[in-house]
């Protein structure tokens, strides 16, 4: 049996790459105190509204999972009876998407 040998680093896959490098900030992430992750999400996601903003849909997507789930036309009456903005584009939008 030959004996294995370590590749170069020229040789080790992209992706090997990425996914030690994630594992390096996940351990060290994970070995902050309660108060230095709060300090570097906080930071974060200053620094990057478009992700705070998904975070939060999908905690609210997350926390209302349990819920039973409603009709697109109801959604949509909603809508319209709250005046919410842009209501026709959003009604529009979704049945162009729904039909293809």
């Amino acid at each position: 049996m030959a004996a294995s040998r370590v590749k170069p680093k020229d040789e080790i896959p992209e992706q090997d790459k990425s996914e030690a490098l994630v594992e390096v900030f996940w351990r060290a992430f994970q070995g902050l105190t309660r108060e230095q992750r709060a300090l570097f999400l906080e930071k974060w996601l200053s620094a990057d509204p478009q992700l705070a903003e998904d975070l939060g849909d999908i905690w609210v997507a997350y926390s209302r999972r349990s819920e039973p789930t409603r009709p697109l036309e109801e959604v949509l009456k909603d809508l319209r009876r709250i005046q919410w903005p842009n209501r026709t584009s959003i009604g529009r939008q979704l049945k162009r998407t729904s039909t293809g």
